[in-house]
């Protein structure tokens, strides 16, 4: 099982609530052996969590750049490169993290060439302003993998306070 999602489905305590939900499910459905995940928070943070509560052997590519396992065990790296400076500005960060998220579907692709199953769910959250689900969906699909997509309601939301004119 891979999980993507949208970080602001940790943005309001419905959205948490919906995203968690929709993971269980994925797990109670499909029984996955193993799940593959970054270490954002939200969705990614939901499934591991999830997948520890079940023991579910889990990779985590994370944003350093390393491979890791839910006892933080290293189990190798994602690139060769160093992550951008703590100070880079958002696209430096951003393509950081959608080559971060190609190489994962890439690293799925080959275990399913070499006859290994494999489910993405991608959880999006119409609020979010950034497109990191959309492009790790429009990876998996380019590769024929399996996508299930969902979107978090609109209505759970963070509630923004309209400005008081006045």
């Amino acid at each position: 099982l891979v999980v993507t999602g949208a970080r602001a489905a940790a943005d309001s305590r419905t959205a948490e609530a919906w995203a968690r939900g929709a993971i269980v499910e994925a797990f109670d459905a499909h029984h996955p052996a193993k799940l593959v995940t970054g270490d954002a928070r939200g969705p990614d943070d939901y499934a591991r969590r999830e997948a520890v509560k079940r023991r579910v052997p889990f990779y985590c590519y994370a944003g350093s750049g390393k491979i890791t396992g839910a006892d933080a065990r290293e189990w190798g790296a994602w690139t060769t490169h160093l992550p951008p400076e703590p100070k880079a500005n958002r696209a430096e960060w951003a393509a950081w993290f959608l080559h971060r998220d190609r190489v994962m579907v890439q690293h799925v692709v080959r275990r399913v060439r070499e006859g290994a199953t494999a489910l993405v769910l991608a959880i999006y959250a119409p609020w979010s302003d950034t497109q990191g689900t959309a492009f790790t969906v429009g990876r998996a699909k380019a590769h024929d993998l399996d996508v299930i997509e969902l979107t978090i309601p609109k209505g759970y939301a963070p509630h923004r306070p309209e400005a008081r004119h006045g």
